[in-house]
């Protein structure tokens, strides 16, 4: 059996999420860590559009399948899901140490007008198949397709999210961070390579050998 912390079980504290204030920082802060996906997308007007969200996965690998989760702000999609929306498509790049603070600053609140790739320092790169940039300082990007929309509603019956299931028709993945000597038809990355970053609570990084914030 596993070594308990002292005084665990004695107090549990129970929750209806629908009487809370607010449930943000109890998912952030519990559901932890994260990975993150630096979403890039390219508006339907030719705008670029790049951002880090939290809310994100891997579903499935026949086909690869990807979700990300896009929250409301204000009551109003964020670009990257309007676009994400208008186009049907996103590049999904993959967060390693030496990006954190480019993808940190990709996130500030920018007119729809701006392309965040040249506010943040991070290039981007054609996609193969999608029209979508990549970043071209990730070690690894998916080139995406969207296969469906969940709409996420509150108990009034407003939409406060959109989770959106992708469709993966291209990886690139930088020669560094392959594992050295992998059977090039079932590549792997090496983790430690790669360095990814993983979201925890607050302003807080989960890396391969701790925390960074």
């Amino acid at each position: 059996l596993p070594k308990l912390p002292p005084k665990f079980g004695t107090k549990i504290h129970e929750f209806d999420p629908t009487q809370l204030k607010s449930c943000y920082n109890l998912i952030i802060s519990s559901v932890t860590p994260r990975p993150i996906a630096l979403v890039s997308t390219r508006s339907k007007e030719g705008v670029c559009n790049v951002a880090p969200y939290s809310y994100f996965g891997a579903m499935a690998h026949d086909p690869p399948t990807l979700a990300v989760g896009f929250c409301y702000k204000a009551c109003q999609r964020k670009d990257s899901l309007q676009n994400v929306l208008d186009t049907k498509q996103c590049c999904i790049n993959i967060i390693s140490s030496w990006n954190l603070d480019a993808a940190n600053h990709s996130c500030g609140n920018f007119e729809t007008s701006i392309d965040e790739f040249i506010t943040s320092g991070m290039t981007a790169v054609s996609g193969t198949m999608v029209a979508a940039p990549r970043v071209a300082q990730a070690a690894v990007s998916y080139e995406c397709v969207l296969e469906h929309v969940h709409p996420v509603k509150n108990t009034k019956g407003d939409v406060t999210a959109e989770v959106c299931i992708f469709q993966v028709v291209r990886i690139h993945v930088d020669d560094t961070v392959l594992q050295p000597g992998c059977d090039m038809d079932k590549p792997v990355v090496d983790t430690e390579r790669l360095d990814p970053l993983g979201r925890l609570g607050g302003n807080t990084y989960a890396t391969n050998g701790g925390q960074v914030d």
